[in-house]
């Protein structure tokens, strides 16, 4: 598939924006068909092919076949893929060529919520009402075409732009996620282990149990979203604390927290927040995925009522 739609999109590459895994990494380009405005400006994402033809053919009908159902996706909460292409290009200091597989998006000059919650000066709640809405509706729309993101937390959401007042706010990163086949999500039909600590789910931590009741499916990303809305509120990472009687909360970190939300444990949860905003966060903290709600019950809580 990649390299061969109608109207390929030339670009060059301005600068690294992330490295992720060892094989990726965001840059922000330019389109090199456009006349110099906002909109030759784009992301896109490579994903280092390997050197052997015969693996490296896998490997991009592999991507295709996954990626190719983003293409299909548009919403304005979601961050819009524009193209798939294979190309060879100069990422090394030698200037030596390497196969990519390259994911063309929409550029969001805003940046992550991550790094946008740290600029909240007042009213935080009144943020986190709005851009919560926006996750919620993007959600509703994935998991309406039976997608599970698998991974959502503040730095895979972004902004349209850097005023906050008025920016849209996009799902991103969809390279993790999981197509299910039908309305209701079937045992083992979403593997485990996807995400990050944080914002990871109990049925993600623990994986597939045989029980209807902790089905990993669109409910894990209910979870992940609670964890963001904490994030919103308070302007940091959700925290993780075991306390006992007598001594000091201690907070944990890494696979401490996959063991502590495995066997019950949830973030910390403000307290100086109002009523709505308290029980928006703990339904989706349920630690049964059955007993959360879904994307679209979640946007008539009124938590979210403007």
């Amino acid at each position: 598939m990649a390299n061969t739609v109608e109207n390929f999109i030339p670009f060059e590459l301005i600068e690294l924006i992330e490295r992720g895994q060892p094989s990726c990494e965001v840059h922000k380009a330019r389109r090199t068909d456009r006349v110099p405005t906002d909109e030759e400006t784009i992301a896109v994402k490579l994903i280092l092919l390997p050197a052997d033809a015969s693996s490296r053919t896998e490997k991009t009908s592999e991507l295709d076949l996954k990626l190719k159902v983003i293409l299909g996706l548009n919403h304005e909460n979601l961050v819009p893929h524009l193209q798939l292409q294979t190309r060879s290009l100069p990422l090394s200091n030698n200037g030596v060529l390497i196969d990519c597989y390259c994911v063309l998006m929409e550029y969001c000059q805003g940046g992550t919520l991550h790094n946008a919650v740290k600029r909240l000066d007042y009213n935080p709640e009144l943020y986190a009402k709005k851009w919560t809405r926006q996750i919620c509706e993007g959600l509703k729309y994935l998991h309406e075409n039976r997608i599970v993101h698998r991974d959502i937390k503040s730095g895979n959401i972004l902004l349209s732009s850097s005023d906050l007042p008025t920016c849209t706010i996009k799902i991103a990163d969809l390279g993790d996620y999981k197509q299910i086949k039908s309305a209701v999500t079937k045992p083992n039909e979403v593997s485990h282990s996807k995400g990050t600590h944080d914002f990871m789910s109990p049925e993600m931590m623990l994986g597939e149990i045989d029980n209807t009741d902790w089905n990993i499916g669109r409910k894990t990303d209910i979870w992940s979203l609670g964890c963001v809305v904490i994030q919103l509120l308070t302007g940091t990472h959700p925290r993780y604390y075991r306390r006992e009687t007598g001594r000091a909360a201690v907070e944990l970190h890494g696979l401490q927290i996959v063991f502590f939300v495995g066997s019950g444990g949830l973030p910390d949860i403000p307290t100086d927040i109002s009523s709505e905003a308290n029980d928006f966060v703990r339904s989706c903290l349920q630690r049964k995925p059955v007993d959360r709600r879904t994307a679209a019950e979640m946007l008539e809580h009124p938590f979210l009522v403007m």
